[in-house]
């Protein structure tokens, strides 16, 4: 989510493969999927002639109040959180 709250890139896997010994993508991808499930960030594949060429990533309310907290602080709210309700902007906890 930092790397997304800081606008640093729009796509995260290819930012961190520019990384001098970059994560694996099999691991970039789980957190990207991780994310996108729990509503944290939202995804834009382009496609040319059908197949999918790029993927952009963007944070959506929820990401970006869950990257102006604590890692630790964060996760947790993402494990507890049952379901965001966009229109009030809230989290309605297990």
């Amino acid at each position: 989510m930092s790397i997304l709250a800081s606008g640093f890139a729009t796509n995260c896997m290819e930012f961190l493969d520019q990384a001098p010994q970059p994560p694996s993508k099999d691991s970039v991808q789980a957190a990207i999927d991780v994310l996108y499930e729990v509503g944290a960030i939202e995804r834009t594949m382009g496609q040319q002639h059908g197949y999918v060429i790029h993927q952009t990533e963007r944070l959506t309310p929820l990401g970006q109040h869950l990257a102006k907290l604590p890692v630790d602080v964060s996760a947790f709210i993402v494990m507890t959180c049952e379901t965001w309700d966009p229109k009030n902007d809230q989290c309605r906890l297990l």
